[in-house]
């Protein structure tokens, strides 16, 4: 299992990535996460946008996620 330790406005919570199948900003202040074992996405808000884009980064780095528009030379 892979977990990460998820502090948001309200609280903290471990949330297991390997269950993780898509998640997306929903809001400037908020992501959601599609979860395998759960019909429902679960929404965390943020206290400000700029902490959610600094989330979404550091996510994104440890997921392996490559942002193909970064490395492609747009024309």
């Amino acid at each position: 299992m892979v977990w990460i330790k998820l502090t948001h406005s309200s609280s903290s919570v471990y949330l297991n990535l390997e269950q993780v199948y898509r998640y997306e900003a929903t809001s400037s202040t908020e992501i959601t996460f599609y979860d395998a074992n759960s019909i429902l996405p679960t929404s965390y808000t943020f206290a400000t946008a700029s902490a959610l884009t600094a989330f979404m980064a550091k996510l994104a780095s440890i997921s392996k996620v490559i942002d193909i528009d970064q490395l492609a030379t747009q024309g």
